[in-house]
């Protein structure tokens, strides 16, 4: 896609290079038009059907755009979420109240804000400046355009100047810097090393706190897990990044598994519990505690820590004893024995039989085996018990001795102070593709790709918004040296992915980097 220089676009751009005022190009517009491809000249004066008009946020003067037909300038305007419901199919520029440049656009739908596919649309529209061969005029855009860099430049000469602002910066960086407490809402008094510590009457002193290092296991009375920690009593898989300190802890101690796979075996055998780590490349599996108590590494030889024992009971044991018939198996039980531990005589009689060779009747009788008569006994194997969560500390959360939860506390010194930001949930991934958690609850990701021209394609986030994606925005990721018809889409955003589609004239693959917004 390139436009054309309309011949009012012309006598303005001969006006600025005669005058030597450089005209600023300041909308760009869009339209349908009306059903069919328009076919546009230097001579149109309008868009055949304009449907939505607004500001230009950038113009570029592209380097590698020069051409034997001048240079190549691109023009960029975003059309928001909040309108649609038409085709895209010409585009026109415009210096206020002139038509500067007017073309056709590959035929692109921009659905409605009530759509379930509505999405947000950049345009980026190409103008080669150079000779008119029917007016027989050179146009150097460098001279008579206002090129973003140049407002940019502007503007940032105007921000550094001490005559700009007055002293207005100046007293915002001490401000910043001021140490002191310039909003004079901390107690007097404290020791480095030292917290806020709201008191039992609720005022704030200094004082000390203390808590649990990362990485050691906690239990949590109430079923709920403690605060900086994670439930353990399931299987816990997070994106790595999700808990720095940890992860760095477990790397740091090593005899982690190194994939999924070892994990779910060892708790396959174990009744779904694991007592180590997996650290794969994207992942971090913490152990997981179920029917399992825990024993001191090395209370039992050649244990170590994360190792397991299957379950045991006591030696049961007892004794039958008998003061007649010594040549008899099962002499008459009922009276003459006599049975101690597990063992019990049956007193009823279950019929018997007369033994010919001495006439005498013997009594069938029999011997009952219960370990209950000795120990406790259950359904399983267990110790005394006493059900509690068991938790892994993940991250650091100040707790003084009284328990109060400095998360709380931070959020209500912050009230107190200004507002000024908690860091406390800032988290993060940092990498070619990532993300940022603010304190606000916002969550910023970014990513880069390929996809096949004209094929949608299923991009997921590197993790899911717990709401929702608000906005995402995917600019192409390579300079195809020379214009052409490019463009690139996103649409059905969902918490944890989007459809991009891209299209280029020229080529089959087209890189992209995106950055979206959720919360």
């Amino acid at each position: 896609m390139s436009l054309i220089i309309t011949k009012a676009g012309l006598l303005a751009l001969s006006a600025a290079e005669t005058s030597g005022a450089k005209l600023q190009a300041t909308h760009m517009a869009v339209g349908d038009g009306s059903g069919q491809p328009p076919e546009h000249t230097n001579a149109s004066t309008a868009l055949v059907n304009e449907v939505w008009r607004g500001a230009l946020d950038a113009i570029t003067l592209r380097e590698d755009g020069q051409t034997e037909s001048g240079q190549a300038v691109e023009f960029r305007a975003h059309i928001p979420m909040t309108t649609g419901g038409w085709y895209i199919r010409e585009v026109a520029i415009y210096a206020d109240d002139v038509l500067l440049a007017i073309g056709a656009h590959p035929v692109m739908w921009k659905p409605s804000p009530d759509d379930p596919t509505k999405l947000e649309h950049t345009i980026y529209a190409p103008v080669v400046f150079g000779n008119a061969a029917t007016l027989a005029l050179t146009i150097d855009p460098s001279k008579v355009l206002a090129t973003q860099q140049a407002v940019d430049e502007a503007v940032a000469a105007h921000n550094v100047s001490p005559n700009a602002h007055g002293n207005v910066f100046k007293a915002l960086d001490d401000h910043i810097g001021d140490q002191n407490d310039p909003h004079a809402t901390l107690p007097p008094g404290g020791d480095p090393g030292q917290t806020i510590i709201k008191q039992t009457d609720g005022r704030l002193a200094w004082g000390a706190v203390t808590g649990m290092p990362v990485g050691a296991l906690l239990f949590s009375t109430t079923g709920t897990p403690l605060p900086g920690t994670v439930a353990v009593n399931v299987k816990q898989k997070f994106t790595l990044g999700t808990y720095p300190q940890l992860e760095a802890w477990v790397r740091s101690c090593g005899g982690y598994l190194a994939t999924e796979a070892e994990w779910d075996a060892e708790a396959a055998a174990q009744e779904g519990s694991c007592g180590k780590y997996c650290l794969t490349d994207t992942h971090i599996i913490l152990p997981c505690y179920r029917h399992y108590f825990s024993a001191a590494q090395n209370g039992a030889a050649g244990k170590a820590a994360g190792d397991w024992a299957g379950d045991a009971i006591r030696n049961l044991t007892g004794e039958l004893k008998s003061s007649t018939s010594p040549n008899s198996l099962f002499p008459s039980l009922r009276d003459t024995a006599s049975a101690t531990g597990v063992f019990q005589v049956n007193a009823e009689d279950l019929g018997g039989r007369i033994d010919q060779s001495v006439n005498t009747y013997i009594a069938a009788e029999r011997v009952l085996f219960d370990a209950s008569r000795v120990v406790p006994t259950a359904d399983e194997n267990r110790p005394k018990t006493s059900y509690l969560l068991p938790c892994i500390k993940a991250f650091d959360v100040a707790v003084n001795t009284a328990q109060v939860d400095m998360q709380a506390l931070a959020a209500q010194v912050s009230a107190i102070n200004g507002n000024k930001v908690d860091r406390s949930e800032w988290t993060q991934s940092l990498g070619e593709s990532g993300w940022q958690r603010l304190p606000s609850g916002l969550i910023l990701q970014w990513g880069t790709g390929s996809v096949s021209t004209g094929v949608a394609t299923e991009v997921t986030l590197p993790i899911a918004y717990p709401n929702a994606q608000l906005s995402c925005v995917a600019v192409i990721g390579i300079d195809y040296g020379s214009v052409g018809n490019d463009a690139i889409a996103v649409y059905n955003r969902m918490a944890g992915k989007f459809t991009l589609k891209g299209e280029h004239s020229g080529s089959t693959v087209m890189p992209y980097s995106y950055i979206s917004i959720g919360y």
